[in-house]
């Protein structure tokens, strides 16, 4: 089963997804990777472009009116915020190339400190924020990753 890339922030993003999202393509990209997440494949952390984005760069061309945020400085520091809160949590290495199979009390733990918003540092200027709030209010009902 094939490794799930992800970058930093959008560790967080998988804790609270629902299957909705920018585009019907980005919501099928990121079903299937949920899926194999939920099937035991692994993930590697990556800096940059990952699986979740894979969707809104199609065919190289930039498919996607965020495709230059992708590479910002900010959400760089997104990322690595997240990288940082996460490898706190569950004591593992959140560095680039590192690869690692969550399970679903390492998620369970993971929302439980989402919801009491101990690691959304990386979430502040998210337009997503709300939305995720929510969900985290409504105890993840509906999620996908380990429901």
């Amino acid at each position: 089963m094939p490794t799930v890339k992800l970058r930093g922030h959008h560790f967080l993003c998988i804790l609270c997804y629902r299957g909705e999202g920018y585009t019907a393509g980005f919501v099928k990209n990121f079903d299937g990777m949920v899926e194999r997440i939920n099937k035991g494949a692994t993930i590697e952390i990556v800096l940059g472009i990952d699986d979740v984005c894979a969707a809104l760069h199609q065919s190289g061309a930039m498919a996607c009116e965020h495709a230059e945020v992708c590479r910002q400085e900010s959400v760089n520091r997104r990322d690595k915020s997240a990288l940082q809160d996460i490898a706190n949590v569950l004591q593992k290495s959140m560095e680039s190339g590192d690869t690692l199979a969550l399970m679903k009390n390492d998620i369970n733990h993971l929302r439980q400190l989402f919801a009491q918003g101990a690691i959304r540092q990386a979430c502040a200027d998210c337009p997503w924020f709300e939305f995720c709030s929510q969900i985290a209010a409504e105890d993840f009902s509906g999620v996908r990753l380990f429901p």
